[in-house]
């Protein structure tokens, strides 16, 4: 709806609920439009936190990324 005719629907964002946000590819699809978006997910949702510090590297093979965390953690 947004992709045919959000041009003829004022707004500014877009806000959901936790079932709206559990879709990635929902979010994905927002962000390719362009649209400013705030909605909850489940506290079960995985996250890394791409500030933290990384996992030590042992010197073999592709370096660490951060580990998945739960959201509500």
């Amino acid at each position: 709806m947004l992709k045919d005719n959000g041009k003829y629907l004022p707004h500014s964002w877009i806000a959901g609920d936790d079932e709206m946000g559990r879709s990635s590819r929902f979010r994905r699809d927002l962000r390719a439009l362009g649209e400013r978006y705030l909605l909850a997910v489940p506290s079960n949702t995985g996250i890394r936190d791409l500030d933290g510090p990384r996992p030590v590297y042992s010197g073999r093979g592709q370096p660490p990324k951060q580990p998945f965390g739960r959201v509500d953690k």
